[in-house]
């Protein structure tokens, strides 16, 4: 529902919208299973979230009348209802990828009409890329096939343009790609390691040469649309392969006779986990072990699934992953940062601090979710990126961006950092 829309702001007419469906009669006939009619937004089995005893989503279409007369929205010759001059009609977007929307949306479109909703169908083809596929093939097919918006074109980037049929919409998005060290094990326990190997890391370089977006060079683990989060001048990652080795010597590591640095017995090395669904993520690593290489760090690659890294943060056999974090799960990241830096127990999805404890981030964390005017939350939020940008328990490579090749007959398409959505109650097609 595309609240930009007048009509779709008033209260009484979503109401209304609500009370005209029939749950129960598309669950039975259509889902043939009566129990998923949904009485609440939050199923059963999120227990947490879901509460008997509120009211549910239920069919009056009386009910539904009176609200909408109770708005001002009269019944035309036509049986569509008006206001000031505006019908009440909107168009309904129908994936055909899962053969049940579409006679779903027959039902809503009777439902609606019922109440003097004009409803006007409209079928959008939805094709998932299964994991085993991320190598952009199927993506330059779905090109081909005249598909008019195609997400992570990869590899195939630098070819869309040339090709005059689409062309290349992008934008920085607040994910990020990580390094997580187990700060249990010796060689990451002390900040000043984790320091070093960040000091290491030439980020101008893998964004510009991996990425092929020098734009996505990350000073911050939260970027810059996060603009209450991000706080330019506290501490910016910075590459620096003298300065690191520096650290290192002052924290002990001594370099052997084949470079690699040991300290108390302990070799400076580990193994890195990564996986494939991303598929820039092993280029990154290779790039990573010829630059901790520099600075006395042996470094070897494991790649799998994801699920090897979030394994070796349960068990404790995790040295070092290399994952991916969207840090706006919701729209003030605070509730990422707690999830991952405020817990004895790893973040699920390889993401997050291992076996790293900060009792100064948990007390900010919780003055901030406990602050009672928003007055007070600014110097909180830069107290909690000074803690990360200096502890470093997890690692900032580069930031992500968002790309989506467009049909050259599609208007009206913007790549949104923080909607997760293709907006295309928005878009037009040009004949």
């Amino acid at each position: 529902m595309n609240l930009d829309r007048p009509e779709f702001r008033d209260k009484e007419v979503r109401k209304a919208l609500g009370l005209a469906l029939n749950r129960e009669g598309m669950a039975r006939s259509i889902m043939r299973d009566p129990t998923v009619a949904a009485p609440q937004v939050f199923a059963p089995s999120m227990p947490g979230w879901h509460v008997a005893a509120s009211e549910p989503f239920r069919q009056d279409q009386a009910a539904a009348r009176r609200a909408l007369d109770a708005a001002g929205w009269a019944v035309g010759a036509d049986g569509v209802r008006t206001k000031d001059g505006r019908r009440l009609a909107f168009e309904l977007i129908s994936y055909t990828s899962r053969p049940e929307i579409p006679v779903a949306a027959t039902v809503v479109q009777a439902d609606l009409k019922a109440v003097g909703v004009d409803v006007a169908i409209r079928s959008a083809e939805w094709t998932i890329v299964p994991e085993a596929q991320k190598d952009g093939s199927l993506q330059a097919a779905l090109m081909s096939r005249g598909y008019s918006l195609v997400a992570d074109p990869t590899p195939s980037v630098s070819r869309v343009g040339a090709g005059g049929r689409m062309r290349i919409a992008s934008a920085v998005i607040p994910r990020t790609h990580i390094l997580m060290p187990n700060c249990a094990k010796p060689q990451f326990a002390d900040a000043r390691t984790r320091r070093a190997l960040s000091l290491a890391i030439d980020r101008a370089g893998i964004a510009a040469s991996i990425m092929r977006n020098p734009g996505l060079t990350a000073t911050h683990y939260l970027a810059p649309m996060l603009s209450e989060w991000h706080f330019a001048d506290v501490d910016p990652l910075r590459q620096d392969v003298a300065a690191a080795r520096r650290v290192l010597d002052e924290a002990g590591w001594v370099p052997g006779p084949d470079g690699v640095r040991a300290k108390d017995g302990v070799r400076f090395a580990g193994t890195f986990r990564t996986f494939v669904n991303r598929p820039e993520l092993p280029v990154i690593a290779s790039a990573l072990q010829s630059q901790f290489k520099a600075i006395g760090f042996d470094l070897a690659i494991s790649v799998g699934e994801f699920q090897a890294i979030t394994e070796g943060q349960r068990d404790g056999t995790l040295d070092l992953g290399l994952s991916s974090r969207n840090t706006t799960i919701v729209p003030d990241p605070v509730s990422t940062i707690t999830l991952d830096f405020t817990s004895d127990v790893p973040a699920p999805g390889a993401t997050g601090a291992t076996n790293w404890r900060n009792d100064d981030i948990r007390r900010s964390v919780a003055g901030y979710l406990g602050a009672a005017e928003e007055a007070m939350r600014p110097p909180i939020r830069r107290r909690i990126v000074e803690i990360l940008q200096q502890e470093l328990p997890v690692i900032l490579i580069v930031w992500y961006d968002q790309i989506v090749a467009v049909g050259s007959r599609v208007d009206g398409f913007v790549v949104d950092p923080f909607e997760h959505r293709v907006r295309l109650e928005r878009l037009t097609a040009r004949s």
